[in-house]
């Protein structure tokens, strides 16, 4: 009987960094209940197997910084060797870049290929569209990112996002539509509300008091911290956005007090009439996606809550800017 392998491609912006983390950290409970969390075989202190989702196909990996892993296959045959001696039934391998990897059918089949003999499912979870804009604006602007938008408006928004459903069907074309678990990144519909826990029971893992709880990753900024952040890239041609000083950027804000500019949240960068003029458009996606593959009579995505999104009241404001500068120069004048 075949081995079962859970892949958790992501996607993106869907707490992946905290399941993680919290997957990494428990290791040895879940390999006492049956399932192996395998490290990387790259980078045995990474909480993900990211160089998997590189290697498996035989791509390049800009980012993982390592010459010799680019174009091999090498972490994915220690990772098979791995697997083939585990008493585990079932193991579970988690990268993001899984989903932005994989681009064709062509290359969706070397990666069913090279799991040949275990029983693949594909897991991923799906942020609602103006949310995962506003995910991605967040993490722009905490990179300076020289790709971030300088203005947000809706048609900037729509032109950066694209409708999941044509990208799941690829996978689901390789591994069948049976073996795709899509689920809404939506904690109505979470295993006790909670991300960690809805994974743990998609893989068939009970949490007890033994499972470690482990931090948050990659938290919000407020939105006044967006804001200023926003406003210091914008006005830096191109080439001083991709040399920015991100330590810069990063000391300014993580020296305020926890008072100063911490209005409002992320969810405030955009406000209801953008989300609803968003949703619209890509409503028919929407439909698709839960039609095909959501079992389930309970909403995909949660409604947009009319009432929610109101951004006129934590807008940063020049008081604010004023109060910025002041701190700012007593904290110089401190340090002469």
């Amino acid at each position: 009987m075949k081995k079962t392998l859970y892949i958790h491609i992501g996607s993106a912006k869907t707490a992946t960094s905290s399941i993680q983390e919290s997957f990494y950290q428990n290791k040895d409970y879940l390999k006492e209940r049956g399932l192996l969390y395998p490290a990387s075989p790259t980078f045995p202190k990474m909480t993900a197997q990211h160089d998997i989702s590189f290697s498996a196909v035989g791509k390049v990996c800009g980012w993982l910084n390592k010459k010799e892993i680019h174009s091999s296959k090498e972490p994915t045959e220690k990772l098979l060797n791995r697997m083939e001696k585990t008493d585990c039934d079932k193991i579970l391998i988690s990268s993001e870049t899984f989903f932005d990897v994989y681009k064709t059918v062509d290359e969706l089949k070397l990666l069913k290929d090279a799991f040949a003999d275990y029983d693949v499912k594909i897991v991923i979870y799906l942020r609602r569209y103006d949310d995962y804009f506003i995910s991605m604006a967040e993490h722009n602007e905490r990179v300076a990112s020289p790709h971030a938008p300088a203005r947000i408006n809706v048609p900037q928004i729509i032109k950066r996002l694209h409708p999941y459903g044509p990208r799941l069907d690829k996978w689901a074309l390789v591994f069948g539509v049976q073996n795709m678990i899509v689920r809404p990144f939506n904690p109505e519909v979470f295993e006790n509300g909670n991300i960690v826990d809805d994974l743990l029971h998609v893989v068939g893992i009970e949490r007890t008091e033994e499972y470690k709880d482990t931090s948050t990753v990659n938290e919000s900024l407020s939105f006044q911290r967006y804001e200023l952040l926003r406003r210091m890239r914008a006005r830096l041609d191109n080439n001083e956005k991709r040399n920015y000083d991100q330590t810069a950027r990063h000391k300014v804000i993580e020296s305020l007090p926890d008072d100063m500019l911490n209005k409002g949240k992320g969810k405030d960068i955009l406000n209801y009439d953008q989300r609803r003029q968003v949703l619209e458009h890509f409503a028919e996606d929407h439909d698709y996606i839960k039609g095909k593959y959501w079992n389930s009579d309970r909403e995909f995505f949660a409604e947009l809550d009319e009432n929610a999104y109101n951004n006129e009241d934590v807008k940063l404001d020049q008081t604010d800017l004023l109060e910025l500068i002041d701190y700012l120069c007593s904290e110089v004048q401190k340090k002469k």
